[in-house]
């Protein structure tokens, strides 16, 4: 039923799941370094003697700020899937930005992101994946055992981000699901009728389904509007837009 996911340029990161990564930022910082030592020796040759070890200082401090910040890649917490999917499984945001909700402190996003490549994203466990992906021939229990191995580093993984959020976060994340599944439900309801003539075409089907799609993100922000913050609902109204530009400028219309 979900179909949320942003089709912007994104970094797959071995953990599974997207970040964002700052290219702007990146080149304006490149610019400016390239600026800077490009002048420099301009700079300190027209300059007298005795202000020379002035500038030195000057510029060594600045470039040393500006290399920081350009070290300093911030690692976004993408599609990570926090939330309550079929059969206690975790999926990702119910709507894009979801994840934004919660507030995230940047330590909390690198310990994420620790966590998971250590676990879902080890070596072993990717390796495992890309042979029985890659030979038609593994058998049942060589797909079982490696379908064990991803469900127990999954649920390793999700203990972990529990551990790593707050208290606040969590209860945050058990209401917004909540509020998901009530307005799910509610629309499967509203809907059913109208599946039992829609199944007899897929081309009817589609259409329904697109219409459900829209519709229960329509629902579900309109009940998510009074629990959110301001901030909370313009970094969702953000995803949101940015996501439905990224889809168009990828599979523009006929």
């Amino acid at each position: 039923m979900r179909d949320y996911r942003v089709a912007g340029v994104r970094r797959q990161d071995r953990g599974g799941f997207d970040s964002a990564v700052p290219v702007w930022n990146g080149f304006v910082i490149q610019f400016i370094r390239g600026k800077i030592n490009s002048h420099i020796y301009i700079s300190i040759k027209k300059t007298p003697m005795k202000n020379r070890n002035i500038i030195v200082w000057v510029v060594a401090g600045l470039l040393a700020m500006v290399n920081a910040t350009y070290a300093q890649k911030k690692l976004g917490i993408g599609d990570f899937p926090f939330w309550a999917g079929k059969d206690d499984s975790k999926v990702g945001q119910y709507v894009p930005g979801l994840n934004e909700a919660l507030k995230l402190t940047g330590e909390q996003i690198e310990q994420i992101h620790a966590a998971a490549r250590e676990t879902a994203g080890n070596d072993a466990l990717q390796a495992a994946g890309r042979k029985i992906k890659g030979d038609p021939n593994a058998t049942a229990a060589e797909r079982e055992a490696a379908l064990k191995l991803f469900k127990e580093a999954q649920a390793t993984l999700q203990e972990r981000v529990a551990k790593i959020i707050t208290a606040e976060q969590r209860t945050l994340i058990r209401q917004i699901e909540l509020i998901h599944t009530e307005v799910q439900t509610a629309l499967l309801a509203e809907f059913q009728p109208r599946f039992a003539t829609a199944k007899a075409s897929k081309e009817e089907m589609r259409k329904l389904n697109v219409e459900i799609r829209a519709k229960l993100e329509i629902d579900f922000l309109q009940r998510l509007d009074p629990v959110l913050s301001a901030p909370q609902r313009a970094a969702i109204a953000k995803a949101i837009a940015d996501s439905k530009v990224a889809a168009l400028v990828k599979k523009p219309k006929p």
